[in-house]
């Protein structure tokens, strides 16, 4: 029988090793912390971790690679050839030069994956082409049996590809019949967590994320992606603020008076990067909605869960500002302004 199928689909960001090749290494370090989470509390002394979730990394870092990649190549090319060009044209080629560079360089490594998806359509199709590939290979019957149970833990930009995947594969028919790719393999997720969900802001022209499938069934809207949604956005985190993920619309307001839709705002700063996956599931206000949903309720007792919450703190105030010295380091690299600067007011132009 197999295990409740937990899939980690990560953020922006650099997600490839040397050689262009899927890195799993954040979501191995994801699994690993909340696993950390699971065995602060007594569910894991009637079943461990492991033996409860079967893991899988979903990987889209290394279509962005292959595109960078290939126009720092074309950039070098273009430049050897010294051929005069006007200013703008130097500067851009200058600036696609280092696009292959994955170090100290914030404005490729970040915010390219953002502009790249959101902007051309043809990219968007490839890596949400490569994203729903993997979800159907761990989702199809294996060995151990078929799927009966399965859950999402998507990250910044992943909220967004989980979102237009998951609707698109339960959007799509496999058949005459008229039976959707997903329905035809599984049932819908438990849960669909989004952490730091950026997907309104990142929403494309084809779909309304509030109108989608990727939505609580319910006598409103029987067929969706999922049973239970999780939102989870920091109120310190940058990256959420320009349009948060507030839906609305009947099928939304059911799911939220029948607690199947749940939106956990948060402040807590435990780490200097407060958009990090790991700053969300170390709060037990996040941990504990999350596990308690995938597990079933009552899980988690209602004295571990006062415990959690009262010994859980904030990291030392002497990091922080150790922290935020680096952080005023960036101040020094121009580039990185003027991209972050250029992506929010391509956003207001796009209307979003």
């Amino acid at each position: 029988m197999r295990k409740h199928v937990l899939f980690f689909v990560h953020g922006m960001g650099v997600y490839v090793d040397g050689q262009g090749k899927a890195s799993n290494a954040w979501s191995q370090s994801a699994a690993k912390l909340l696993k950390q989470q699971y065995q602060k509390y007594a569910v894991a002394k009637r079943k461990s971790f492991d033996d409860t979730f079967e893991v899988v990394h979903i990987n889209y870092d290394v279509e962005f690679h292959k595109l960078v990649t290939r126009w720092a190549d074309e950039s070098a090319k273009v430049t050897a050839l010294a051929i005069p060009a006007a200013a703008p044209a130097q500067k851009l080629l200058k600036w696609l030069n280092g696009a292959r560079e994955t170090d100290a360089n914030f404005a490729w490594t970040h915010f390219s994956d953002v502009v790249l998806y959101k902007f051309f359509e043809l990219m968007r199709q490839r890596v949400k082409i490569s994203v729903a590939n993997q979800f159907q290979s761990a989702l199809a019957p294996n060995h151990e049996g078929a799927v009966s149970s399965w859950s999402v833990i998507a990250h910044s930009l992943g909220t967004s590809i989980t979102h237009d995947v998951l609707h698109a594969l339960d959007a799509t028919t496999s058949n005459q019949a008229g039976i959707s790719i997903l329905d035809a393999m599984v049932p819908s997720a438990t849960v669909i967590a989004m952490i730091a969900n950026v997907s309104k802001v990142m929403e494309g022209r084809d779909v309304d994320v509030y109108n989608s499938m990727v939505v609580p069934s319910s006598m409103v809207q029987n067929q969706s992606v999922c049973f239970q949604y999780l939102n989870c956005n920091n109120k310190f985190d940058p990256f959420v603020q320009p349009v948060p993920f507030k839906p609305t619309g009947p099928q939304w307001a059911l799911a939220e008076s029948n607690q199947t839709y749940v939106d956990i705002p948060i402040e807590n700063i435990h780490e200097t990067n407060v958009h990090s996956l790991a700053n969300y599931l170390v709060n037990p206000a996040v941990h504990i909605a999350l596990l308690e949903r995938m597990l079933g309720f009552g899980t988690i007792s209602e004295a571990e869960k006062k415990k959690a919450h009262d010994t859980f703190e904030n990291v030392p105030q002497e990091l922080l500002l150790d922290g935020a010295v680096k952080l005023a380091g960036l101040a020094q690299d121009t580039d990185w302004f003027e991209m972050v600067g250029k992506y929010f007011a391509l956003l207001e132009l796009a209307n979003v």
